[in-house]
C-alpha cells in the first residue's frame, strides 16, 4: 500500500567489488509461523532494496549453525586478530601475496616460516584477515583451523 515500512538490520556489508548487503537474521521458528502478510513485507523489502542497488539477504540460526566448523575457526581467528589489532599487517600480506603467487598456495606452518618467531603471529594474522577480506580463500570451512590449514590467493587477484 501507500505506508512506509522501516526494517532494522543486523549488517550492512559493503563488498570490495562495491556491491552492498544489508543482512537479516531471524530464528527460523519466525520464518515457519509467516503469514502472507510477512511473506508480501518480505517481497517488498527485497524489492525495495534492489532499486537501490542493493542486495537484501535473510539468514536464519540453520544457516548460521549448519557449518559448525566455521563458528569454532572463526572464533579462534578472532583471538589472532585481537592480538595484532592496532598494526598494519600491509608487509606481512606482501610477503604472503608473493609466496601464494609462487607457490599456489600455502600452509599456515609455511606461512609462519616467512619471518622470524617473533614475527609468526603477524604472519598468521595477515593472512587470516586476508581471508576475512575475501584476498584469500581457505579450508577452514572444512578443517580445523591448524599448521596444516591452507590459504590460496582468490582467482584473479595479485
Amino acid at each position: 500500500g501507500d505506508e512506509g515500512q522501516t526494517t532494522e538490520f543486523d549488517a550492512v556489508v559493503t563488498f570490495k567489488d562495491g556491491l552492498t548487503e544489508w543482512r537479516e537474521v531471524l530464528g527460523s521458528d519466525a520464518l515457519a509461523k509467516h503469514d502472507i502478510r510477512a511473506r508480501y513485507q518480505w517481497e517488498e523489502q527485497v524489492e525495495a532494496a534492489l532499486e537501490k542497488g542493493i542486495r537484501y539477504v535473510r539468514y536464519t540460526d540453520k544457516e548460521i549453525y549448519a557449518c559448525p566448523q566455521r563458528i569454532f575457526n572463526w572464533s579462534r581467528v578472532v583471538a589472532w586478530l585481537a592480538a595484532v589489532r592496532g598494526r598494519s599487517l600491509y608487509s606481512e600480506r606482501v610477503e604472503i601475496v608473493a609466496l601464494l603467487d609462487a607457490r599456489g598456495s600455502a600452509s599456515i606452518g609455511e606461512i609462519q616460516e616467512l619471518g622470524s618467531s617473533s614475527q609468526t603471529a603477524c604472519l598468521v594474522a595477515a593472512a587470516l584477515k586476508g581471508v576475512q577480506d575475501g584476498l584469500f580463500v581457505s579450508d577452514l570451512d572444512e578443517k580445523p583451523l591448524s599448521k596444516n590449514s591452507l590459504i590460496k590467493l582468490v582467482e584473479g587477484e595479485t
